[in-house]
């Protein structure tokens, strides 16, 4: 048992609570596995799978009944059958009688709306992060879910495997420079509840499906698509500028799906995992696990650009069924005339989580119902938003892609970046919070959490997209079910010392209410008043800069996070910060505070866990504050030190007997022997390895090390003792300067 108990004269402590660990040989003899201190996400997908997996996220209702939409001219011969509908803009010429089994919308309005959907979706897909580099796909190539990007032009040939690994929600993206050209008798294969709507193709100019292609999945080329023969295509053909020619090819749009995962609860995606289809060492493979826009691909990119090279893990849960979250923003007046015709007035903007997410050029003849589609596609453009917008009319509905209490902690706003003449209501100007959304995920964690119990696996931090506030915390019980988790977890049959991680951006008094009920030295909870983050987007910086700084081996420099920059985040928007009563508030209630820093950067005041108070004072049963205790530090150095001890016993110990020590004088134990004096010697030589760096008082530790065989007769074991002493970090320096005068 390690004791990170705290010494403090004339005041008697209970002892803070132990920390243990079995080191067992039954395998070999294995420690816990010093340096693995890797996140585990804890968040949502999108129900979609992806900004593409519906409609709704390009334009509703505009592109998804079409298998076919063109701008100039669609041919057609040998039989081809459109099972869906066909549009054709600003064109008017179908050639060939094709059998359409929807409608065929010839230059009309739905038509006009089919191709500026499409528009969106390809500029989307376009702007999408370059994935995996690609040239030729050729046969037997299995492709997992991501993206891949040709600079240039891309070539098929052969069978080529679409796998999502029993993911129907994973996405598989190809971008391309230039040209798409299939081989004679291509066959893409979907596998692993792969399916076709969440694949897509945007070809930089013209596609050509060689005779026989059988392809998947919705191809957008800026130029022609011409089949040579004899294609099937389960998706979408849509050429942005020019004509589709067809020739006896089948062409059937997508049926919806039920987007409802299908891999249990408490499965890992990451690197190192035991499903070689659940893999996940890039962004853009999160993107296609978890859908563009969720809190899992969010949180995941988060920590990913904070620190590049830990290993990251995502246990996805199943969001609510509720309703989603929205803002409104209204297109109210223009200045009609004040521009020529065809000239820019000015550029419209929308932001959310503190990002500008869209501009939309406003032109001198815009109307008002034109400046909302065109804001609307431009935020549709930025798929790595957790928003879609939709128009109509003149008002702009902004809704959170994932339904639930979590969508309420979005803030966005629409404002006018330039020109005149424009004027917006609503959601505008300054961030205001999502309103509306209903719905608890509490369900989701518990089956994450039960799962993840069983499996005994340690992730040292579990990064919660959960917040501990008052709209999406203790409300659902989030916070109390990981407490319990972690608890269950620390338990000596398990010894799997883990923390968790939670953000707010809710009011100190909300946020405090709820950290009062944890008291948990494993839970630590970030927050700032109106920071223009998500709670989860809170969590998730935190743990990339601890990650970061907590170095293998251990140093008291790597502990002290306080004053420490959070990267990439900005001050809230709205010129709030937060007072100096706030931070102490915080700070006595178990809470990170976040502060405002210079230039508008955020850097946190003082690092603290949630456990704030120990049982003290005149007969020992008092709630007593005590900082030292609340030093997120002091969890770090106590789980880092039994870490290293247990390895260090393990690698030393194992496959050995055990033995008495000693009397003076007498013969020494045999090799192959280990006595209590043998770990007694472990033990010294690490606490003073800990003293040394200075993270521990390694003589106070020294003085109350006990180490001896267990007395019970069948039991063959040793106990160790150790009252951690660690090191306190200096919070201030109290001066009192006294002026004084010299007799004379």
């Amino acid at each position: 048992m390690v004791n990170n108990n705290i010494g403090v004269p004339g005041v008697t402590y209970a002892s803070l609570p132990g920390v243990y660990d079995w080191v067992t040989f039954a395998n070999g003899g294995s420690g816990a596995g010093t340096g693995q201190y890797y996140p585990l996400i804890l968040a949502n997908m999108t129900q979609q799978g992806s900004a593409f997996g519906s409609a709704s996220f390009i334009t509703p209702s505009a592109l998804t009944v079409f298998g076919v939409s063109a701008s100039s001219t669609v041919t057609s011969s040998g039989g081809t059958v459109i099972t869906g509908s066909l549009a054709l803009s600003p064109g008017s010429s179908v050639t060939g009688s094709p059998t359409v089994t929807g409608v065929s919308d010839v230059d009309n309005p739905a038509a006009v709306a089919s191709q500026a959907a499409a528009a969106v979706a390809f500029a989307a897909g376009q702007a999408l992060p370059a994935g995996t580099t690609v040239s030729a796909i050729t046969n037997g190539t299995t492709l997992v879910p991501g993206t891949y990007t040709a600079a240039s032009s891309l070539s098929l040939a052969g069978t080529i495997t679409l796998n999502a690994g029993g993911n129907p929600n994973a996405v598989f993206i190809v971008q391309t420079g230039t040209t798409l050209i299939s081989a004679a008798a291509t066959n893409v294969v979907l596998a692993g509840n792969a399916q076709a709507q969440n694949v897509f193709w945007f070809v930089g100019s013209a596609v050509t499906l060689g005779a026989g292609t059988t392809l998947p999945g919705t191809v957008i080329a800026n130029t022609a698509i011409t089949d040579d023969g004899g294609s099937t295509v389960h998706g979408r053909l849509v050429s942005l500028t020019a004509a589709v020619n067809l020739s006896a090819t089948l062409v059937t749009v997508p049926a919806a799906q039920n987007s409802t995962p299908s891999f249990p609860a408490g499965t890992v995606f990451g690197p190192n995992v035991p499903l070689a289809s659940y893999n996940l060492q890039t962004v853009s493979q999160a993107i296609g696990y978890f859908g563009a826009g969720s809190g899992a691909a969010l949180m995941y990119a988060t920590i990913r650009a904070i620190n590049p090279t830990v290993p990251i893990y995502v246990a996805p849960v199943v969001s609510a069924t509720g309703t989603q979250a929205s803002q409104v923003i209204t297109v109210t007046a223009l200045a009609n005339g004040s521009v020529s015709n065809g000239q820019t007035s000015g550029v419209v903007q929308y932001q959310v989580d503190s990002k500008v997410a869209a501009q939309a050029l406003v032109n001198g003849t815009d109307n008002q119902t034109t400046i909302a589609v065109n804001l609307a596609a431009a935020i549709n453009s930025n798929v790595n938003l957790p928003v879609y917008a939709v128009a109509a009319s003149n008002v702009v509905t902004v809704t959170a892609k994932v339904p639930g209490t979590r969508g309420n902690d979005l803030r966005g706003f629409a404002s006018v970046a330039s020109g005149s003449g424009v004027t917006l209501s609503g959601a505008v100007n300054s961030p205001s919070n999502f309103t509306g959304g209903a719905g608890s995920d509490a369900t989701g964690y518990t089956n994450v959490l039960n799962a993840l119990q069983s499996q005994g696996l340690r992730y040292y931090y579990i990064v919660c997209e959960a917040g501990c506030d008052y709209s999406d915390g203790y409300v659902n019980g989030i916070p109390a079910e990981v407490m319990s988790f972690l608890s269950t977890e620390a338990e000596p049959s398990q010894g799997n010392r883990e923390r968790a991680l939670f953000g707010s951006n809710d009011t100190v008094s909300n946020t405090s209410a709820q950290t009062a009920l944890l008291n948990f030295e494993r839970i630590e909870v970030g927050q700032c008043s109106q920071l223009d983050l998500t709670p989860g987007e809170i969590a998730a910086t935190l743990a990339g800069l601890y990650t970061l700084t907590e170095a293998v081996p251990l140093t008291a420099g790597d502990v002290n996070f306080d004053g420490a920059v959070l990267p990439n985040v900005v001050a809230p928007l709205n010129g709030s910060a937060p007072s100096q009563t706030d931070l102490s508030t915080c700070v006595v209630s178990g809470i990170t505070p976040l502060k405002v820093g210079p230039s508008g950067s955020m850097f946190i005041a003082k690092r603290v866990t949630t456990r704030f108070f120990v049982l003290g004072g005149a007969g020992g049963n008092q709630e007593v504050l005590d900082l030292r205790i609340t030093d997120g530090g002091v969890v770090t150095i106590t789980d880092r030190f039994t870490d290293d001890l247990s390895n260090s016993i393990a690698l030393n110990c194992k496959q050995q007997m055990i033995g008495q020590d000693t009397a003076s004088g007498a013969p020494p134990v045999g090799p192959g022997i280990t006595t209590p004096s043998k770990v007694r010697q472990l033990c010294m030589r690490m606490i003073t390895q800990y003293g040394a760096a200075g993270l521990i008082d390694a003589a106070q530790t020294l003085a109350g090390l006990q180490v001896q065989q267990n007395p019970a007769p069948n039991d063959s074991s040793i106990g160790i003792i150790v009252p951690l002493y660690v090191n306190s970090l200096l919070h201030q320096v109290l001066i009192n300067v006294q002026q004084t005068v010299s007799s004379i």
